[in-house]
């Protein structure tokens, strides 16, 4: 049990890092035999309106910096990279990019 609090209590501060009142979206996955037929946006739809609905001045999301088409998705909405985590490489091949839209 120890080993798992260790390798998972960074992800568990990622959460930490999320500012009152913003909305944050812990995952969404469109399948990939969907790809580019409009799902993703749909999704992404509702899920500003059901911010905006709650009031939230800023959604935030983290997306693994491999997840090229879900980063250029986000992009083309309106969405900005705001950090990277971990700052240090402690996991190879894992890094997330945090990024937040403003209403």
């Amino acid at each position: 049990m120890i080993v798992v609090s260790i390798v998972f209590a960074p992800l568990l501060r990622i959460i930490d890092t999320i500012a009152d009142g913003d909305f944050y979206l812990q995952a969404i996955a469109v399948d990939k035999e969907h790809d580019g037929k409009g799902v993703g946006t749909a999704l992404m739809d509702s899920i500003e309106d059901k911010a905006i609905a709650r009031g939230s001045a800023r959604i935030v999301l983290d997306v693994s910096a491999q997840n090229e088409g879900a980063r250029r998705l986000y992009e083309r909405r309106g969405w900005i990279v705001a950090s990277q985590w971990p700052k240090r490489m402690a996991i190879p091949g894992l890094r997330f990019l945090r990024m937040t839209k403003a209403f």
